[in-house]
């Protein structure tokens, strides 16, 4: 039983080993949707800001904003830095 378990975890790891990289283009594409998609957001939060809707929310008035922003580049800061972890242990290994 032992020895079946070895063999498939042997079989799955050489599977991922000789799996193909995504190739450069998928990444730039990737990035460049990712842009568009930000870029768009973007654009509708600042220009919708001044919106009126027909009726309106109550709101609790609060000191501070809701911490969009500060999350947003929190988010990108520690995405970077992961991104460059694994960049830098992967030529480290090569």
């Amino acid at each position: 039983m032992g020895v079946d378990r070895e063999a498939r975890a042997r079989a799955i790891v050489d599977e991922v080993r000789d799996r193909k990289r995504p190739s450069r283009t998928v990444w730039i594409a990737a990035l460049a949707i990712a842009i568009v998609c930000t870029t768009a957001l973007a654009i509708a939060w600042v220009r919708d800001g001044d919106t009126v809707s027909d009726k309106p929310l109550e709101r609790h008035v609060i000191a501070q904003s809701s911490g969009l922003g500060l999350g947003l580049l929190l988010g990108l800061g520690v995405g970077i830095a992961i991104g460059s972890v694994f960049a830098i242990r992967r030529k480290r290994d090569e």
